[in-house]
């Protein structure tokens, strides 16, 4: 099982921010041209100049990463934590308008774990759910390499049968007030910095054992382990190791939406032969393609607890 162990954040200093929200970003690979320049505009030192930053002065933007790093610690308005520490982190958010999922909650509070996660290849502990590809890996190594630091967290779903880990979390959150809370966009952030004793304990005994799967951050993870790779990092090199953000996989608060792919290039004969190709592996349902019927199948499927996934190929079926 991966080494989950506390590290020295870099975080932005409070002393020095009144409000939070003015300097925090989404993951690079959601924000829009129109959002990153939302964020430029909303404040100077906003992080996302760091985590997906555009060229100026004649420089490239990972080598414009790498200098606002610098400059903004040394200027203090970043500063690194003076022990290593976990980061409980609370996330409170509603599903987006127009969602209809059965048993759905007004309010879900995702809680997480900020922690140094030691990098190993797939299979050894910690498991992949997609394919990467070549153009964002060189994207996330360029900016590694030039500013050497990991500016966001992969995020992993730990093993968790006993809910030791999402109870480890809870007592942090429901005993000890937080280190930093804001809200943005309407989704609130409650970060809770744990250095002491026992806190670390209470938190490294309940991941001891625990095997975690990617849910989102391939490219970032791959990237951080071709790093590693290619400098030969081993033990507790810095480069041996990946931020993680971790979440139980126990958790009622763990919401996982639908998504929707549309698949091009396959031959006729592949489409053909696919729903005989699926029943070795599923239950086949065929409908009629209509707006009236589909209607009734989605009716029927959000009033049920099955899972299922929908296929169209064309025609006047979908499966």
């Amino acid at each position: 099982m991966p080494r989950i162990e506390p590290f020295q954040g870099l975080r932005y200093n409070p002393v020095r921010f009144n409000d939070l929200a003015d300097v925090i970003a989404p993951p690079y690979d959601v924000i829009s041209d129109e959002m990153r320049q939302a964020l430029y505009d909303r404040h100077p030192q906003n992080f996302v100049r760091l985590e997906y930053g555009t060229d100026a002065s004649g420089e490239d933007r990972y080598a414009v990463a790498a200098k606002l790093l610098r400059e903004w610690m040394s200027s203090g308005a970043l500063i690194v934590d003076d022990r290593p520490a976990y980061y409980v982190y609370e996330q409170t958010f509603a599903l987006p308008e127009g969602v209809d999922s059965p048993n759905a909650k007004a309010e879900y509070r995702r809680r997480a774990l900020f922690a140094a996660v030691e990098l190993g290849e797939w299979g050894n502990g910690i498991y992949p759910h997609e394919r990467t590809l070549a153009a964002p890996k060189k994207d996330r190594m360029r900016l590694l390499a030039t500013t050497k630091a990991n500016l966001s967290p992969v995020f992993g779903i730990a093993q968790d049968a006993s809910r030791a880990f999402d109870d480890a979390l809870a007592s942090i959150i429901n005993t000890r007030q937080p280190t930093c809370d804001t809200t943005d966009q309407g989704i609130g952030h409650r970060l809770w910095v744990v250095d002491d004793a026992a806190g670390v304990a209470s938190i490294r005994a309940s991941v001891a054992d625990t095997s975690i799967t990617i849910a989102d951050g391939h490219h970032r993870y791959e990237t951080a382990l071709a790093y590693r790779n290619e400098l030969g990092a081993s033990g507790n090199d810095p480069a041996n190791w990946v931020m993680m953000t971790l979440v139980s996989g126990s958790s009622d608060d763990l919401v996982i939406l639908p998504i929707h792919r549309v698949v091009a290039g396959v031959d006729a004969a592949t489409l053909a032969d696919l729903p005989e190709t699926l029943a070795a592996h599923f239950e086949i349902e065929r409908h009629p393609f209509s707006h009236d019927a589909t209607a009734a199948v989605l009716k029927e499927i959000q009033s049920g607890d099955r899972t299922r996934f929908g296929i169209y190929t064309g025609g006047d079926t979908f499966f």
